[in-house]
């Protein structure tokens, strides 16, 4: 999940930067794709879809056109020559039936199935945080879920079930006001005559949201870094706004780069008689 929502910002920032910080962020997103490619994640894999789709569709109409074309191109590449772990995993995807995931009691499916029973039991507290694990050692024995002491295995489930009503309303909000603000600063819009944009921030809270689906990240560093990065986002725009307003230019965005303009060529020479001197022009 770390490599996926670095790997967002790394290709923002080489679709966005010029020179040789361009190269270096490309290179950067390169190495942290690779891994993701050859870990096989399959919640990896999935986020990193969400993402690339998330920066593909912000831009403009010929690059979204380009783009689009290019991960056209990119998915049947890597389900050809790409890491035989991704192509296995990636596969799976589509059939479900026969996973661990789905038929195991470690799989997730059947630890999500107990989470929501573990909430009901406690809706408002929940089990507490971090004791997912201690409550899945005894599973559900009326319902026949045979618990395993294994975490959530998801965020949204760990975080339902261990705060209860009293944890997941604050969370939820928060992770509203977090996408609201990525969202801000994603796509330009016509109608304003400034406007940051910074699409990568969406793209890797969308693979966040995907990843977190599979991962028991809810107080994780994962997850206070990227609230934060979006409540700077917000704080940054404000910031920015308020000078537009006053009539200053944004911090925020470089100004235009001056065009070079055209070295002056010398005039010749023009006689009296209509001709030009040659001569003169050297």
């Amino acid at each position: 999940a770390v490599l996926v929502l670095m790997a967002m910002f790394s290709i923002g920032t080489a679709l966005r930067a010029r020179g040789w910080w361009r190269w270096a962020n490309a290179g950067a997103a390169a190495i942290m794709l690779t891994v993701v490619l050859r870990t096989g994640s399959r919640g990896a894999i999935v986020g990193l879809a969400a993402g690339v789709l998330a920066l593909v569709l912000a831009q403009r109409a010929k690059r979204l056109v380009l783009y689009a074309v290019v991960v056209a191109v990119a998915i049947p590449l890597l389900f050809r020559f790409g890491p035989e772990t991704f192509r296995v995993r990636a596969t799976t995807l589509t059939s479900l039936g026969d996973d661990y995931s789905v038929k195991e009691d470690a799989g997730r499916v059947n630890i999500w199935k107990r989470g929501l029973y573990y909430f009901a039991e406690r809706p408002v507290t929940g089990v507490g945080a971090s004791a997912f694990g201690t409550r899945d050692l005894t599973g559900v024995p009326s319902a026949g879920l045979r618990g395993v002491g294994y975490t959530a295995h998801s965020i949204y489930v760990q975080v339902i079930a261990e705060l209860g009503l009293l944890g997941t309303v604050p969370f939820l909000a928060l992770f509203g006001l977090s996408a609201r603000a990525a969202l801000g600063v994603w796509r330009e819009r016509a109608t304003e005559t400034w406007r940051l944009r910074r699409p990568e921030i969406f793209a890797a809270f969308v693979s966040y949201a995907f990843c977190a689906g599979f991962l028991s990240h809810a107080y994780s560093y994962i997850a206070i870094a990227m609230f934060g990065v979006c409540a700077l986002t917000r704080r940054v725009v404000e910031a920015e706004a308020a000078r537009v307003a006053a009539g200053l230019p944004p911090t925020s965005v470089a100004p235009p780069r001056p065009r070079r303009q055209p070295i002056a060529q010398p005039i010749a020479r023009t006689h009296p008689g209509g001709w030009r001197d040659p001569a003169a022009a050297r």
